[in-house]
């Protein structure tokens, strides 16, 4: 076993799309991609149903016009966005994941707790996705049941998330390409469908706005503990406002845009849950847009298993010192 900090030893070949490094520091000979690069993985990571779902919460459950709820989402991950992305710059100086880095203030003992925290929030969050995205899937394909749907997308991601950042990278950045033309595609559908007058109207209430203010905040501010696991890979020199704004860029825009159409289906029609009612209101496109994202979560949320097998990763390592997976 060789220790964590022996990053000085001759690099290997990197031609291999398995990831070898896992916890272990990235060697300086290895480091490659550019802010451009983040910015199309960050791009697809919210483009989820989930993203979706909480983009309708605005204009269902706290009844907002859609126009002050785009506001607020907008507002929300502009300043949310700020406080996840400055983390990413990390990634590059250092070269290890995010969590790792927590030792530098709170002790290898003493991050464990906040490691295991994180861990049980990715596999939350991994959970929701194969969830609702499970749930857009059985709208389009009503043979296949829920619990079928999320054994697939779990299949899936975990095949993804087993070769590393190399594939979720190449995976994550095609379903951005694939999602953000179709988001497009429904926003014009739906702005030329008569969606207008009352359907976008309605009283301003100040709880709503600041509330989905916080949620558009936070969403982006939970992403904080895994950011350098994908800036991590940069080279040292690139310093950090590549990083930053790759990530700020992808991440507020991508979120902004889906949240934004939920907001839009929430505010036609809010008796309906949001992923059956964007189906509805798109027609003909609706199928395909719901098997798109039902793909696209089942694809890109191998990131969210990704970023827990690195929290576990360290976890153990805080009791195994030295311990690197890449060398059993």
């Amino acid at each position: 076993m060789k220790p964590l900090s022996a990053s000085s030893e001759k690099p290997r070949a990197t031609s291999s799309l398995l990831e070898r490094h896992t916890i272990g520091p990235i060697p300086l000979a290895e480091r490659h991609g550019s802010g451009k690069g983040l910015f199309g993985i960050w791009l697809g990571i919210n483009m989820l149903p989930l993203t979706v779902v909480t983009g309708a919460i605005s204009t269902v459950l706290f009844e907002l016009p859609f126009w002050w709820a785009f506001a607020a989402i907008v507002i929300g991950n502009l300043i949310g966005g700020v406080f996840m992305a400055l983390h990413a710059v990390q990634g590059p100086q250092l070269g290890v994941p995010q969590m790792l880095q927590a030792r530098g203030q709170f002790g290898a003992r003493g991050a464990a707790l906040i490691v295991a925290i994180a861990l049980v929030m990715f596999v939350g969050f991994f959970i929701s996705n194969l969830v609702v995205g499970a749930q857009a899937l059985h709208q389009v394909i009503p043979a296949l049941s829920v619990t079928a749907g999320i054994c697939i997308a779990t299949t899936i991601s975990l095949t993804i998330s087993i070769f590393g950042l190399k594939l979720i990278r190449v995976v994550v950045t095609m379903w951005a390409l694939i999602i953000g033309l179709l988001i497009v595609a429904s926003l014009l559908w739906l702005g030329f469908s008569g969606l207008s007058g009352t359907t976008l109207s309605g009283d301003f209430n100040a709880v709503g706005f600041f509330s989905v203010m916080a949620i558009g905040a936070v969403w982006q501010k939970a992403y904080a503990p895994y950011v350098s696991d994908y800036s991590r890979y940069l080279p040292a020199g690139i310093g950090s406002r590549g990083a930053f704004w790759g990530t700020y860029g992808g991440s507020v825009l991508s979120t902004v845009l889906v949240m934004s159409l939920g907001a839009l289906v929430g505010a036609a029609l809010p008796g309906s849950e949001p992923m059956v009612g964007l189906g509805t209101l798109l027609g003909g496109l609706g199928v395909f847009v719901l098997i798109a994202f039902a793909l696209a979560s089942a694809s890109t949320n191998a990131g969210n298993i990704y970023c827990a097998m690195l929290n576990a990763l360290t976890l153990g390592e805080t009791f195994r010192k030295g311990w690197l997976p890449s060398e059993w």
